[in-house]
């Protein structure tokens, strides 16, 4: 199943290529996870849910895209508990075998390791990608450029909708022992944006630290259990907070009424004295608590009701923000870097190769909402594979259609057309042995539309 989907795709993909000459000098990779509802043992895994949805299983879908129109050329399936950059490798690979033609790759930083860079220059690729700001090198050249002058690269509408810039600047640079184009960018939405986002995740994660402390001695939280409710509180800000945990261990609680009786209290006082030593110890059991309580009232325990008991060990805890981690994480605000191996490229092509990966987040938005590519209901393993190359060739389908209204000038977008088309109805006259077919009326823009996919809407009279 697997070898036939892939020998059906390249003929279907190459029979575009030299139909219309579709440009596969740029080809953009990358995965997503899809949620698999199935009992099938080869696929289903747990995994990274870019959907915030790890309870499910899902599988793990490759695609390589052309940057012009976005065809798919090439897709995988792969278990759902696989990491983007384990796949690369083999990706490129195959990549290089069905299409001998020189072509640039594009991939988003998550695919990025050494081993993957080794990999892709033993394969004679160029390639385009993010690197990523965590790496020490990269810090270095993005900090040797920001006394240097940037370039207006780009103007780009910010959320309310004001025009602003991106500004870039492009360096050689020494990256995994070759010379590199780094193009390091700032844009002023995204440091605002990134900084607004760190500072709001900093207050709530203030605001839930002081309310846990509050139910602290109510609740009387264990350490582990504590542990976990701090883990939650700061989880993805935890580096800007010194948390110190102190542990109380399980003690002895004693409870202890003298009473009135016509006894002389001069004869308890030595018995009260002691008993308030008792009291003060804190590392004594129970057992232990009650063996030294009957030894020091020995024959004046008439005189007194006690209770004894074991109350539970807690936890509690004191934070501060680390402000100097704080002021750091700032200091790359609205910066990001691509590097390309091309190093005769202008900075402002590489900008808009790597933006254009855009077409890649589209497409899986359109397998996930109007395609339907999820849930996956089979088990067997071919089956999987087949329902995600059915999706995969519906979404071939819908950009061969996009090709086609955009080569031929129309107004109107896919959605709108694949709606216009909705309507049309073919209706059979007479019984099956004298029959006809009729289409209903058409309007000028579905005749449009038929013409432009090669469809007739003319039949002959019945």
């Amino acid at each position: 199943m697997k070898e036939r989907i892939e020998r059906i795709e390249k003929d279907i993909v190459q029979g575009l290529i030299e139909k219309y000459h579709i440009d596969m000098s740029t080809c953009l990779y990358d995965l997503t996870s899809t949620f698999l509802y199935s009992r099938g043992d080869d696929f289903k895994k747990r995994g990274y849910s870019r959907d915030h949805m790890s309870h499910l299983v899902q599988v793990v879908i490759g695609l390589a895209l052309t940057r012009e129109d976005g065809f798919p050329i090439k897709h995988w399936v792969h278990p759902g508990n696989t990491t983007d950059v384990a796949v690369l490798p083999d990706a490129a690979a195959q990549l290089k075998e069905l299409y001998n033609e020189q072509i640039t790759l594009v991939f988003d930083r998550g695919n990025l390791s050494e081993h993957n860079v080794k990999v892709l220059d033993g394969l004679g690729y160029h390639y385009i990608c993010g690197l990523k700001l965590g790496v020490k090198k990269v810090k270095e050249i993005i900090r040797g450029a920001k006394d240097k002058e940037f370039k207006n690269i780009k103007t780009i509408l910010d959320e309310y909708g004001k025009e602003r810039s991106v500004y870039g600047i492009s360096v050689e640079a020494d990256l995994w022992g070759k010379k590199r184009k780094v193009v390091i960018c700032y844009s002023e939405p995204k440091a605002e944006t990134e900084k607004y986002g760190r500072e709001k995740a900093i207050e709530g994660a203030k605001i839930e630290l002081e309310t846990l402390q509050k139910k602290i001695w109510k609740k009387n939280y264990s350490h582990d259990s504590l542990v976990i409710k701090i883990h939650k509180t700061v989880e993805g800000v935890s580096r800007y907070f010194d948390i110190t945990i102190k542990d109380f261990p399980p003690t002895a609680e004693l409870t202890i009424e003298k009473e009135n009786g016509s006894v002389d209290k001069r004869k308890l006082r030595w018995v009260d004295k002691r008993i308030d030593q008792l009291k003060a110890e804190t590392t004594l059991t129970v057992e232990e608590v009650r063996d030294k309580l009957r030894s020091i009232l020995g024959d004046k325990r008439r005189y007194y009701r006690y209770r004894v008991k074991e109350s539970k060990g807690h936890s509690v805890f004191t934070w501060k923000l680390k402000e100097d981690v704080v002021e750091e994480a700032g200091e790359f605000d609205g910066y990001y870097a691509l590097m390309s191996t091309k190093t005769d490229i202008p900075m402002e092509d590489i900008v808009d190769i790597n933006d254009s990966r855009d077409v890649v987040e589209k497409s899986f938005q359109t397998l996930k909402h109007p395609v339907k590519i999820r849930p996956i209901r089979h088990w067997v393993p071919e089956m999987v594979r087949a329902h995600v190359y059915i999706c995969i060739l519906g979404y071939l389908l819908r950009q061969m259609l996009h090709f086609l209204i955009k080569r031929q000038g129309l107004s109107c977008s896919v959605r709108e057309a694949l709606i216009s088309l909705r309507r049309v109805k073919l209706i059979q006259i007479g019984d099956d042995k004298d029959r006809c077919l009729r289409l209903t009326n058409l309007n000028d823009d579905q005749r449009e539309l038929f013409d432009l996919v090669g469809m007739s809407h003319d039949f002959p009279p019945c």
